[in-house]
């Protein structure tokens, strides 16, 4: 017997997909009969989906599997189990393309790969272990690229799921399902000589000096008006993260006023990100050399936003991105954000300096989680053991913009206070880097903002960072051996004249506490809420 009959046996007699090894049936071109596909099952419900292979309609007219969902109130799977090697590292994608996409959620969503770990007989799903999501493609093919993980205590028995979400309907065909080992190639080191590199201390350093990027997202709301441009320019702000794509005489505005522009170099086809400028994952690159020759020698550029959120399923985009812009600017830095810290070392060969964006205020009381500002990036620096700068995205939006069910519950923008704390949380997390999102916010009507008040909350929170910079700016101090109570988050620096620490209360109460630095007497605090002091340590009297 074969070993493609005894899959087909498999199949027939309802025995989950296929077992032992790559990928049975990629392609979907193994005939079938009574509706079976060789390799994979799922439960049959035409009421939610129907399932088929369809000739002439896979990559380069090859066969291909259709599922036709019709109800927006279940998800669908189509599911095949394979063995890898416990411990392994491996790369799954597939080939997507839909027709007729509805999506009847808020958050847009649609289709992936998913990948579930079979652990004590169950299912297990693990952090980013699926492909990126796939959405409306305009009838072209996408490609969703995952990886795969399998835990080294595992017996590497992982189920692979064409998985559609509940909410979604329309025509979704499939095809080229491949699962490889994955060898990560290095990434080279950037040139001392750099017009923007990152040193040791984890500093951006701009034509030869430390430089600490402040500034603004800017979302629908255009900041290149002459106004504009000035209101930013009037403040403590450095730096520019548009979502649009500024041209020229733009960028000659900006850097007559000392502003630095993070480009937007995010534009990647079958994602919200791209804009329209592409048509094909193959028009992404010819796009990006363009954009990169056009702007890579302005003075106003500090370097190229290369990943808005994307997780780890879109990984190897990202590599192949970053290698791309460093290949054709090797004098800029690249950032991205993700929102996974502990996800954090598989961003290392995506970009030199990696962005988290914790948005913690939704509402009231115990929803407030200020203290994500501060976990963010310190659990990212711990798990790439500081081997990359750290850049954060401060929360200055009402989460009200994005849900009508979160502005009903009571949700607000952060306060002048919270602005503040979180700002000094991050920076006490690790952040050399602080960006506000965004300067619509402060501009949206919901829960009458008004822009000039919410302008001025901001502001002082950058004049404080503006006003330390030089500290921020230092080499790392004294180690930090305690500090009591756990609302008390430090960092300290040697500024080479004095050893200085960085004490924010991240709690809504007042507190007095105990700092314990390696080699300095105790540091007793009294902060009020949200209060935050930069100190002098002294040295203890040996």
């Amino acid at each position: 017997m074969t070993r493609r009959m005894l899959i087909a046996i498999l199949v027939a007699v309802g025995i989950a997909g296929a077992f032992g090894g790559p990928v049975a049936n990629p392609g979907f071109e193994e005939p079938a009969s009574d509706g079976a596909v060789p390799g994979w099952e799922w439960r049959r419900d035409d009421s939610v989906a129907t399932v088929s292979v369809v000739p002439g309609e896979g990559v380069g007219g090859s066969q291909a599997l259709l599922i036709d969902k019709r109800s927006p109130d279940k998800e669908f799977v189509v599911r095949q189990r394979i063995r890898l090697a416990p411990g392994g590292h491996y790369r799954v994608t597939c080939r997507v393309r839909t027709e007729d996409f509805i999506c009847r959620n808020v958050d847009l969503t649609g289709t992936k790969l998913a990948v579930l770990h079979i652990i004590g007989g169950k299912p297990v799903s693990l952090p980013a272990q699926s492909t990126r999501t796939v959405t409306e493609t305009s009838g072209g093919w996408a490609r969703a690229v995952g990886h795969i993980d399998p835990p080294a205590d595992s017996e590497g028995e992982v189920e692979l799921r064409l998985w559609i979400h509940f909410s979604v309907t329309g025509k979704f065909y499939y095809d080229d399902i491949t699962v490889e080992e994955r060898v990560d190639p290095p990434v080279p080191e950037p040139s001392r000589a750099d017009a923007s590199i990152v040193d040791k201390d984890n500093r951006l350093i701009v034509d030869g000096k430390p430089y600490l990027p402040l500034g603004f997202y800017s979302e629908a709301w255009d900041p290149f008006t002459v106004s504009n441009l000035d209101l930013i320019a009037s403040g403590p702000y450095n730096t520019i993260v548009p979502y649009s794509f500024p041209d020229r005489s733009q960028m000659d505005m900006c850097a007559a006023r000392g502003l630095k522009v993070l480009y937007n170099a995010n534009v990647y086809y079958g994602t919200r990100w791209a804009f329209g400028k592409v048509k094909s994952e193959e028009e992404e690159e010819s796009w990006t050399a363009r954009t990169i020759a056009e702007f890579k020698d302005h003075p106003a550029l500090l370097g190229w936003y290369v990943n808005d959120e994307f997780n780890i399923a879109f990984r190897d985009r990202l590599v192949a991105r970053n290698r791309l812009v460093k290949s054709l600017d090797p004098r800029h830095v690249t950032w991205g954000v993700h929102m996974e810290p502990l996800d954090s070392r598989w961003f290392l060969a995506c970009h030199d300096v990696l962005g988290v964006d914790p948005y913690p205020i939704k509402g009231n009381g115990k929803e407030m989680k200020l203290m994500r500002c501060h976990e963010h990036p310190s659990v990212t620096l711990q798990t790439v053991a500081n081997m990359r700068a750290v850049w954060q995205v401060i929360q200055v939006f009402d989460w009200g913009m994005f849900s009508t069910e979160l502005l009903k519950k009571g949700s607000r923008p952060p306060t002048r206070e919270e602005i503040s704390a979180m700002t000094q949380l991050a920076i006490a997390g690790g952040a050399n880097g602080i960006f506000y999102l965004s300067t619509t916010s402060l501009a949206s009507p919901v829960n009458g903002a008004n822009f000039y008040r919410r302008w001025a909350d901001v502001l002082a929170a950058a004049n404080e960072v503006k006003a330390n910079e030089a500290t921020i700016l230092s080499p790392s101090g004294p180690a930090v051996a305690d500090a009591s109570p756990e609302s008390l988050k430090v960092r300290t620096w040697d500024t080479g004249e004095r050893m200085m620490a960085l004490v924010v209360n991240g709690s809504y109460q007042p507190v007095a506490g105990t700092v314990s630095c390696a080699g300095c007497e105790p540091l007793e605090v009294n902060l009020g809420a949200l209060a935050h002091g930069y100190y002098v340590l002294q040295k203890k009297n040996n």
